[in-house]
């Protein structure tokens, strides 16, 4: 099972890589296709939830700014939501859907996880109150979540997902769901894209600069951006002994 490490430091850590450059992308990721760059979906398992569906002709692989920078590129697409929407039980979860996964083989460590989200409406009439609730798991074990809830018509939410899970050395399981407790809305898409994992020993043994030169400056982030206007900025300070 993973440990999660993930204090405000890591996080920093990693957003400060993921915005600056794209520099947690240009190292070594251990995914098959996690940029989706093949066109297709090959390298991940697609699945549903009990009362869940990923989308009429849906998942597919679609041109999209999934990360909010200005620029498309492939990202994994979806549409997702009930299967069913006459069902009401206690015992079925209102939350469905389904997502993606990979089972991969690592040597025991310490590794940083990124997964950039999105959700687009297309042009409806009043927006949608349930743009799609994203969860990043690892072996079963919920690592982070987001849910971008309300979105207005014809906008674009992004988002992104962030762990650093401490791994035994073996196969792990690493899921992306995405869920909505309403049906498909044929306005409404989902997108992931750039799924990364990397060992973050690999990262320092290849860091070279001055220790010094690191303690000059703060890393930070912007963690989510919508069609609200709004963020959630996380930042530190990085201090040297």
């Amino acid at each position: 099972m993973p440990k999660l490490k993930l204090g405000m430091v890591a996080m920093v850590s990693i957003l400060g890589g993921y915005l600056i450059g794209g520099l947690l992308y240009a190292q070594v990721n251990l995914f098959t296709n996690g940029d989706f760059e093949t066109g297709d979906l090959s390298g991940w398992t697609t699945f549903t939830t009990g009362n869940g569906t990923l989308g009429t002709g849906y998942p597919q692989v679609a041109s999209f700014d999934t990360n909010g920078d200005g620029a498309s590129t492939m990202s994994a697409q979806f549409s997702v939501g009930q299967a069913d929407t006459t069902i009401s039980s206690p015992d079925v979860p209102k939350y469905q859907g389904g997502g993606i996964y990979q089972t991969v083989d690592l040597a025991g460590g310490d590794y940083s996880l990124t997964v950039e989200i999105a959700a687009h409406d297309s042009g409806s009439n009043f927006g949608n109150g349930e743009a799609g609730k994203f969860e990043l798991i690892v072996d079963g074990q919920l690592m982070d979540s987001h849910d971008f809830k309300q979105i207005n018509s014809n906008a674009s939410k992004h988002s992104l997902l962030a762990a650093m899970p401490g791994m035994t050395a073996g196969a792990h399981e690493i899921m992306i769901r995405i869920t909505r407790p309403a049906g498909e809305a044929n306005t409404l898409t989902q997108y992931i894209d750039n799924i990364t994992l990397k060992n973050t020993a690999t990262t320092d043994a290849q860091d070279t600069t001055d220790p010094a030169e690191k303690c000059k400056g703060n890393k930070g982030g912007n963690r989510d951006s919508g069609n609200s206007g709004g963020s959630n900025n996380k930042g530190g300070d990085k201090h040297c002994d």
